[in-house]
């Protein structure tokens, strides 16, 4: 097998160059929605890029309007589960399954130390 040859420097004209087209979303934030490269070179690393034009105060903004709805469903959907089983016992659950008050409570036991083992890696994945 021949020995692998190093690729001659880049010169500044042939580096990539992006053309975007700009666009705003609801917010007012204009995000580049297609990214078209000309001569692209696979092996290029993306050193020279600059961000110093991005407002880090709009990228935050966009990132809490996105996530936090999101995040704020799932705490509520989580609270909710956790929630229920006392209104499981209240509507008849001990008398259900012929549970005194020590076996009850065993069970909540139970159900938060796995539900507290097992929420970060739910989570993770």
């Amino acid at each position: 097998m021949p020995p692998s040859v190093p690729s001659p420097p880049i010169s500044d004209s042939e580096k990539p160059t992006a053309i975007q087209n700009e666009s705003k979303d609801d917010v007012g934030i204009t995000t580049n929605t297609h990214h078209t490269f000309k001569n692209h070179d696979p092996n290029w690393a993306g050193d020279d890029v600059d961000f110093s034009n991005v407002d880090e105060k709009k990228v935050l903004r966009k990132m809490d309007l996105r996530l936090l709805p999101m995040l704020a469903l799932l705490y509520l959907l989580s609270f909710l589960d956790r929630g229920n089983i006392g209104n499981a016992k209240i509507e008849g659950l001990t008398d259900d399954l012929h549970m005194t008050g020590p076996q009850y409570n065993w069970c909540l036991t139970v159900f938060f130390f796995t539900y507290c083992a097992f929420e970060v890696p739910s989570n993770l994945m």
